[in-house]
């Protein structure tokens, strides 16, 4: 499928398995159908997107990718305000698109983690999207539900993460880890 001008990053498809999510490094996602191999749409991520001209570099783009359960909504992660992409300042930042319409819906943020960027995004079976971030400060598995835009709860890691995935369980997460481990997180129902 051709379209994007820059680096694609991140794929995934619907539930249904008809529709195709691509993103790229200059902050695009788009949407394919998958048997025509047609582009429906295309989104506007540019906020995970950064150019510094005295680094003269590109930095940042849609880096995680994940479709809701009901197939309503696509979550495109990434990092913004890079304000120094290669010193690593920037924070960790999810843009919720509607899938019917392409609109963005709603900006996911995690106050206070500098240095960070969403690698991986995993729905839970509740509607609750899951993140992994990772970056200067370390890494973290995030939460958020869709009526808040700040996370209703993060796990601190022990080191910085930069993969994820949901055990068909749903109850299992498997971090991939930048001291060369990968490490099983049992998650448990938060109390009050």
């Amino acid at each position: 499928l051709a379209g994007h001008e820059k680096h694609v990053y991140s794929v995934t498809f619907s539930p249904s398995g008809e529709t195709l999510f691509t993103g790229d490094l200059a902050g695009n996602v788009r949407q394919w159908e998958v048997a025509t191999g047609n582009e429906v749409r295309s989104m506007d991520a540019k906020e995970l997107w950064s150019y510094n001209g005295g680094q003269q570099v590109d930095f940042g783009g849609v880096r995680a990718l994940a479709v809701s359960p009901d197939g309503r909504y696509v979550a495109a992660g990434g990092l913004y305000k890079a304000s120094n992409p290669l010193g690593a300042v920037h924070e960790p930042l999810v843009l919720l698109f509607n899938t019917e319409t392409g609109m963005l819906e709603k900006k996911l943020v995690a106050e206070g983690i500098t240095q960070g960027v969403i690698w991986r995004l995993r729905w839970l079976s509740d509607g609750t999207l899951m993140g992994v971030d990772g970056g200067g400060n370390g890494g973290w598995l995030l939460f958020w539900n869709s009526e808040q835009e700040k996370d209703f709860h993060r796990f601190q890691l022990p080191n910085i993460a930069r993969d994820m995935d949901l055990h068909p369980d749903g109850i299992r997460v498997c971090t991939a880890h930048h001291d060369r481990n990968v490490r099983i997180t049992r998650l448990e129902q938060k109390e009050g």
